[in-house]
């Protein structure tokens, strides 16, 4: 099962990319085979994510996925059990 963690500051000091690596690293028992962080650039949200790759396998299933003109970020937990279809 993968992990996800994250934080939103109305601040903009919500911790930056070390307070992200750090919970990443608390995660690490919930997904050995992959990591990643993304942190807005005025500092005011950030996702991270550990993955158990299951199905997907290649490194088209690496999280923080980003939307085509890289303005959504989605970090998520499960299988798209009908991925052949769509």
């Amino acid at each position: 099962m993968c992990g996800i963690a994250g934080f939103v500051s109305r601040s903009g000091n919500g911790g930056g990319e070390t307070v992200l690596r750090s919970m990443n690293d608390v995660l690490s028992h919930r997904g050995p085979d992959a990591q990643g962080v993304f942190l807005e650039a005025d500092g005011s949200a950030g996702l991270a994510h550990r993955r158990l790759a299951v199905i997907d396998l290649s490194e088209t299933g690496a999280q923080p996925m980003h939307g085509a003109a890289a303005d959504h970020v989605i970090a998520y937990n499960g299988e798209i059990y009908n991925f052949k279809e769509i």
